[in-house]
């Protein structure tokens, strides 16, 4: 399946499910409830770009759980929080290969691509880190400068190490808790066998094609379960009813207003320094 016949399944199964009235989930499960933006995307009109400052500080106002980030590696080494391997799709041809370019040339051409440094140091702790690792620039030589970057926070607690591709986590060791997500884009029943073979801890899915089956199979073997990309109110409402325990979206400011108002009206109060 192609990315465009993707994305039109994805926006077929949005529209449907959108539609189906959903009830309230109980106050426990509003209570945990863990918003993540993809790319630090909120949805409005004036949403910043992804995968910057401004978009994370944005995350951080409308008082998110987490936000997702990627990362590409500079030619002298330096992580930077970046999608694709080139900048020509945000910025315009010509664009640079980060991998063929050094870190201090990129800041000079691209001054808002964020270093990891820059982001752990600004929202460390402040906002859960969903850190996706690329296949396509991931190699072992990295996890020392991987390691370092991410010392000042706690795995699991403060982070996640994601990949499309399990079986790269296998090069990620020694980090304890073990932070290591597994993420499914259509291909659910491969990555959920990866996630067992590899005994991997939590893995992220979307949320159609992680049936409840899979998510049965999921807790009993232990494993933590997040889903994406979820669209609207009464996706959420599903979402939360089934026990997923990240819910990643591209529309990060409609559900975290949704969430208030079914926090409200449930009479679920947070502590002022809770992350959710």
């Amino acid at each position: 399946m192609n990315e465009w016949q993707q994305r039109l399944l994805s926006n077929a199964a949005d529209r449907l499910y959108a539609a189906i009235p959903r009830r309230r989930p109980e106050a426990a499960r509003l209570a945990d409830a863990r918003l993540v933006a993809h790319r630090g995307l909120t949805g409005e009109d004036d949403a910043p770009a992804e995968n910057t400052i401004d978009a994370f500080d944005r995350c951080l106002a409308l008082g998110l759980f987490g936000v997702e980030l990627d990362l590409q590696w500079t030619a002298d080494g330096v992580p930077v929080v970046f999608h694709d391997r080139d900048t020509s799709r945000r910025f315009g041809a010509p664009g640079v290969r980060i991998d063929e370019t050094r870190f201090d040339e990129v800041r000079s051409r691209h001054p808002d691509i964020p270093s990891l440094d820059e982001a752990v140091a600004r929202f460390g702790k402040r906002l859960h880190l969903m850190i996706e690792i690329k296949a396509d620039t991931w190699s072992p030589r990295r996890l020392p400068e991987l390691k370092r970057c991410l010392e000042p926070l706690v795995p699991v607690a403060d982070y996640h190490l994601l990949c499309l591709s399990p079986s790269l986590l296998a090069d990620v060791d020694g980090l304890e808790p073990d932070p290591r997500m597994a993420v499914a884009e259509t291909n659910t029943r491969e990555i959920v066998a990866a996630v067992h073979r590899l005994r991997l801890p939590a893995m992220a899915g979307h949320y159609v094609l992680l049936d409840t089956r899979r998510r049965r199979d999921l807790r009993a073997r232990g494993v933590r379960f997040g889903t994406g990309m979820v669209p609207s109110a009464n996706v959420l409402r599903r979402e939360l009813s089934l026990g997923s325990e990240w819910i990643f979206t591209n529309h990060a400011a409609r559900l975290a207003g949704a969430l208030r108002g079914m926090r409200r009206a449930a009479g679920v109060k947070l502590c002022s320094n809770s992350k959710p």
